[in-house]
């Protein structure tokens, strides 16, 4: 679970002892693992702590690097270029302090700047607690109420700011000021033939997996029966990479022959390897902890619970099996497998950033009270975009960093995580596809279905679907006890609060709870995606309770972390945004 915290002063004297960043980390470690000890590091007015650090966490006198690189590079340098890779990068000299992300800001770093402090951390409970003092972010649960996640640029805590994708942040030590420069991908499409637009996309993956700098850790690799993960699978035995293969999900699913755990067991026995199957049955520990687990882990960044219902038990025994790093196919913006009719469908429905606005009047969201958001421009179209183009430009730009790091989050708080699919000659590749490629991802599927063209892809997923857990009597029943609490009504000050407990507390018929717990695990997801007709967004009493739910915990979590080392720094300045740079 490397993690990085960081504390750099204006002055020496108001520096903060590296020895209060000791006390943080060892607050943020999951309750059912033993993480190592914190890596200190200290100078005048600079305090660091590596939170568990790992075989492959990289550590400099004057730089960290957390995640795995894809070339040999000089990543520590103040100033240089952002290596190829998936990390989040902290390096500094006398002068200049830069954070560095990498292209999609997979592994997510925030940071609060005040007059006398500059506060970096990939948690962001660390924060708030070295501060001793939690500023909450009205926004944030708009965001969290509306999308299930926290939005383009949203913390919980309204002081913090997020790092951007393919971004170094830079500190002038001296002057203490912030500027960024960011390096955006061009998508433009390169006119060549079919074919050697596939030959090149199928190149890039195989090359991506073969260059990958795992320093002896052992590794897993997440295997479905999907698409990216399968191209991953080829790639590393191609390479002749050691990896054992994990795919999770419930018992049942191990004996549907299109299910992802099916396929999945057939694909690594394929290549004569390892396969584990985890098993996220819930059993009978009270909900409560289940979800703790999951929101101090993840830091309630994103909602679904779906991968997680075992109470993060799957992690503990990953963990105690000796894996210290995961091999993900989260994959770059090369298409998406459901048609955007319009811009709208694409922000919204595809890609998990609806406004409260976008609901019909009427819906349960709208009583709430919420707080205004503010979504960037470039959330939008643009104009001359084409509409493959947006879809995929904001996937990369918004989605894979609001959402993917965030589960990332959770998983990194046990090991660590590359994605190869994220090599920056994938991506430059994925980004030069011309449309009709990148539709439907037909001409990814094309390449990994060429692949392996001898087993079949799977048409259901493995996990229970989180519609489905949350209708539990005793999930209901912790919803419930939550939104009826004073935090709850502390976050959220709307009518609606009453009534979507009332709605909870109703029951709902036997039948109607059969057919929508069951519609999910009998229709593949892709074919519902593919014919159903594209509404307004729509939420539920439960699903809107399960959102509220994450925010008045993660409230409550924030203060108690605000209390937890009672010696608050500075309190004094007024937080700044970073220049904006090119």
């Amino acid at each position: 679970m490397a993690g990085l915290i960081l504390a750099c002063a204006r002055t020496t004297d108001a520096a903060i002892p590296a020895d209060l960043l000791r006390r943080c980390a060892l607050r943020l470690g999951p309750d059912n693992i033993s993480p190592r000890p914190p890596l200190l590091l200290e100078e005048a007015g600079l305090s660091r702590a590596v939170v568990n650090p790992l075989e492959v966490t990289r550590v400099e006198r004057s730089a960290v690097l957390l995640g795995v690189l894809f070339e040999d590079a000089d990543w520590s340098t103040p100033g240089g270029p952002a290596p190829d890779g998936t990390f989040a990068i902290v390096r500094h000299d006398a002068s200049v302090l830069e954070l560095v992300t990498d292209v999609f800001a997979s592994r997510t770093l925030w940071y609060l700047h005040t007059d006398g402090l500059f506060l970096a951390a990939t948690s962001q409970r660390a924060i708030v607690m070295l501060t001793g003092e939690f500023v909450p972010s009205t926004e944030a649960v708009t965001w969290m109420a509306a999308a299930g996640n926290l939005g383009p640029s949203c913390g919980w805590d309204a002081r913090l700011r997020r790092v951007p994708p393919a971004t170094r942040l830079r500190l002038d030590r001296r002057a203490w000021t912030l500027s960024a420069t960011r390096e955006a991908l061009p998508y433009r499409p390169r006119a060549l033939p079919e074919n050697e637009q596939l030959d090149r996309l199928r190149d890039s993956v195989l090359t991506a997996c073969a260059e990958l700098r795992l320093n002896g850790a052992q590794t897993a690799l997440t295997l479905s029966g999907g698409h990216d993960s399968r191209s991953l699978l080829v790639g590393l035995a191609r390479a002749e990479t050691p990896v054992t293969c994990l795919t999770w999900g419930l018992k049942s699913s191990l004996l549907d022959a299109r299910n992802d755990a099916a396929i999945a067991r057939q694909l690594a026995a394929r290549f004569g390897l390892p396969h584990e199957y985890l098993e996220l049955d819930p059993d009978d520990r009270p909900v409560r902890d289940g979800f703790s687990r999951f929101l101090l882990a993840g830091e309630g960044r994103i909602e679904d619970f779906s991968g997680y219902t075992d109470g993060l038990d799957a992690w503990r025994r990953i963990v105690n099996e000796g894996f210290s790093v995961i091999v993900r196919g989260d994959s770059p913006g090369w298409g998406f497998p459901f048609v955007p009719i319009n811009d709208f469908v694409a922000r919204s429905i595809v890609h998990e950033m609806p406004l409260v606005d976008d609901y019909p009047q009427g819906e349960l969201i709208r009583t709430l009270g919420l707080a205004p958001q503010h979504p960037p421009d470039e959330l939008f179209i643009a104009e001359g975009e084409s509409l493959d183009q947006y879809r995929d430009r904001i996937y990369n730009d918004f989605e894979l960093p609001a959402c993917m790091a965030a589960f990332n989050d959770v998983k990194c708080s046990y090991v660590e995580v590359v994605n190869p699919l994220f090599a920056r000659r994938v991506v430059t590749v994925a980004s030069e596809l011309p449309d009709e490629l990148r539709h439907l991802r037909y001409g990814f599927e094309r390449v990994v279905a060429d692949l392996l063209p001898d087993v079949p892809f799977a048409t259901n997923g493995a996990d229970e679907p989180l519609e489905r857990y949350l209708m539990r009597a005793a999930v209901e029943a912790e919803l419930i006890t939550e939104l009826s609490s004073a935090e709850a009504r502390q976050v959220f000050s709307g009518s609606g609060l009453d009534t979507v407990v009332a709605d909870l507390g109703r029951p709902l018929s036997e039948a109607r709870r059969r057919l929508r717990g069951r519609v999910r695990g009998i229709v593949p997801e892709r074919f519902v995606r593919a014919v159903r007709p594209v509404p307004r967004p729509h939420l539920d009493a439960r699903a809107l309770a399960y959102r509220m739910y994450i925010a008045s915990r993660m409230a409550t979590i924030l203060r108690d972390d605000a209390a937890a080392l009672q010696a608050p720094c500075d309190r004094s300045g007024d937080t700044r945004r970073p220049a904006a740079g090119r």
